[in-house]
């Protein structure tokens, strides 16, 4: 459970696929297969600017919506592991426990203080011996131009990111029973659509649990992902003609509860 927290707290872009073994305890420690031990975190905590690594809201374990064709993608059994409701379950209590403890944003921020503290000397050495700020260096998705810069990026994304975990975690873990299939379709309206569309329930009454929402070609491409979308509210998405020209495209709506429903959508 910790192993997967970490990977999500961090959102590292590696997570989950590099870097990820497991190893069988001893059998006097119950005997049972763990994960770890927890590496490579390198691009992490908002640096990498590619397939969402410096996005706060996201989830690092859908890394082959973002990264479809990458080479080195998440196993199936993650995705079985979240789907099971008892493991998420566990997933929401463990968050939780940690949040009021090692995790809590006094803990945390107060370790990134004390940490750039102890660095203050010998990180003007550093940037004298290597002198990369103001530059880009692969990967990085923000570029400092002094060391404070840099370490108040890290603040600042670590506050969105805890802010976002914190809700999202919390639906996912919702032991609210899901609703009977067919409860809840979606329609999108205006369809056919021209410059916009919006997300709603069937009925035309509002959003009742949040959503993540997909839009794919026919060929199978996927042109636009949105997640963690709020209650309540039908959800507007923009149809920019370079993405969406006229033709016919499919949306996908992935709820709480890990069900999928598709609708088809027209854009003249």
């Amino acid at each position: 459970m910790n192993y997967l927290l970490v990977q999500e707290i961090t959102r590292n872009v590696d997570g989950y696929r590099l870097s990820a073994y497991f190893y069988k305890d001893k059998d006097s420690n119950g005997g049972k297969i763990a994960m770890g031990p927890v590496w490579d975190h390198n691009i992490s905590l908002g640096i990498g600017d590619y397939c969402e690594g410096a996005n706060p809201v996201g989830w690092a374990k859908d890394f082959n919506i973002f990264c479809s064709g990458d080479g080195w993608v998440i196993h199936f059994w993650w995705s079985r592991l979240w789907s099971d409701p008892a493991f998420r379950q566990r997933i929401g209590a463990n968050w939780q426990a940690l949040r009021q403890d090692e995790w809590s944003n006094a803990r945390l921020f107060g370790a990134i203080d004390s940490i750039s503290n102890l660095l203050a000397e010998s990180q003007v050495r550093n940037f004298q011996r290597w002198p990369v700020l103001g530059t880009y260096v692969w990967p990085n998705s923000f570029i400092g131009n002094s060391y404070a810069q840099e370490v108040n990026y890290l603040r600042s994304w670590l506050t969105q990111r805890l802010g976002w975990l914190d809700a999202s975690i919390a639906a996912i873990s919702d032991t609210t029973t899901p609703p009977p299939p067919g409860s809840e379709v979606f329609k999108l309206y205006p369809n056919p659509a021209d410059d916009f569309v919006y997300l709603s329930a069937q009925d035309g009454t509002t959003i009742t649990q949040s959503y993540d929402v997909q839009f794919w070609n026919t060929s199978g491409q996927l042109l636009q992902s949105s997640k963690g979308h709020p209650e309540g509210q039908p959800i507007r998405f923009d149809l920019p003609d370079t993405r969406f020209p006229p033709g016919v495209y499919i949306c996908r709506v992935t709820d709480r509860f890990d069900r999928v429903q598709y609708a088809r959508l027209v854009v003249r």
